[in-house]
């Protein structure tokens, strides 16, 4: 049975940016946000980068499937070191199986 997602949902969330406790970087980082996506409000900076995260990781993941298919094992894991980030790490892995009836 399916619960409603609206019961659950809180009216606010708050990201804690007190220097003093160590959290200043994520200040930081939703002000590079509101730079990046062009938005003037620290909510629609997280909202983008939130999305944006989510498809970074599809179009990552795609792309090495793409690239697969056309370069060798070096090359590929070379490029999935380049798409990783200290957020979102990338490797590959290729799997040869050889079966007989």
């Amino acid at each position: 049975m399916a619960t409603d997602m609206s019961q659950q949902i809180p009216s606010q969330v708050r990201i804690r940016t007190d220097a003093d406790d160590g959290y200043a970087h994520r200040y930081e980082s939703i002000q590079k946000a509101k730079e990046v996506f062009g938005v003037g409000n620290n909510t629609a900076a997280v909202i983008h980068a939130t999305e944006h995260a989510h498809q970074d990781l599809a179009a990552k993941r795609e792309a090495l499937e793409f690239l697969a298919d056309h370069v060798g094992d070096d090359v590929l894991a070379e490029v999935a070191d380049r798409l990783s980030t200290r957020e979102m790490s990338v490797a590959v892995e290729r799997a040869v199986r050889v079966e007989t009836e």
